[in-house]
């Protein structure tokens, strides 16, 4: 999963919102410097995506009887942002689809490649 541009908008939320709120495993934040500051000071480092997964799942119940279509939202959002991102973050979110769809094995397989290519190159 990829977020950007996590920075808070409005200056009545939390300076750190979208950054504690997104937190999870396999997922990369695109996080503006002057957030990554405010986390490191007052944020709160917590795996957030898997709190609440009930109230969530009403949530997206609830939309759905409204006729509003999560998948059709999700994919408009995902194509308009990615028009948006600069050539690093497309390549970023990229690689973690590609990683996403790998088998566990070839996870391992691959991360054990990156280390053995790292250590050559020191």
């Amino acid at each position: 999963m990829l977020w950007a541009s996590t920075s808070t908008k409005n200056p009545a939320y939390s300076d750190v919102l979208y950054v504690e709120d997104l937190i999870g495993q396999d997922t990369v934040n695109t996080i503006p410097p002057a957030t990554l500051d405010a986390f490191r000071d007052h944020g709160n480092p917590r795996a957030t995506l898997t709190e609440s997964v009930e109230d969530a799942h009403k949530t997206m119940q609830s939309v759905a009887k409204l006729g509003i279509s999560m998948d059709e939202v999700t994919d408009k959002l995902t194509d308009d942002g990615v028009k948006l991102l600069p050539t690093p973050s497309i390549n970023c979110w990229k690689q973690s689809r590609r990683i996403q769809n790998q088998t566990q094995a070839q996870k391992l397989a691959a991360s054990s490649m990156r280390c053995r290519i790292r250590w050559q190159e020191q």
